[in-house]
């Protein structure tokens, strides 16, 4: 999903992509405010789930 820039100078760069079709093609995601997203499955509720940090604020999202 690499865009073709390069980063340079120590800075880093987080992409988020999704994908509506299990996997078969994916979308990039341009309004890219978050940072450090962690997916897993909720065993309890059969559902994926992902927490997520907003990168300007670092207010943590849950989404389900």
């Amino acid at each position: 999903m690499s865009n073709g820039q390069v980063i340079r100078g120590g800075q880093q760069s987080q992409l988020i992509a999704f994908s509506n079709d299990k996997g078969l093609t994916w979308t990039k995601y341009n309004g890219n405010q978050f940072r450090d997203p962690f997916v897993f499955w909720h065993t309890p509720s059969s559902k994926w789930t992902m927490v997520a940090c907003l990168a300007m604020t670092q207010i943590l999202l849950v989404y389900s």
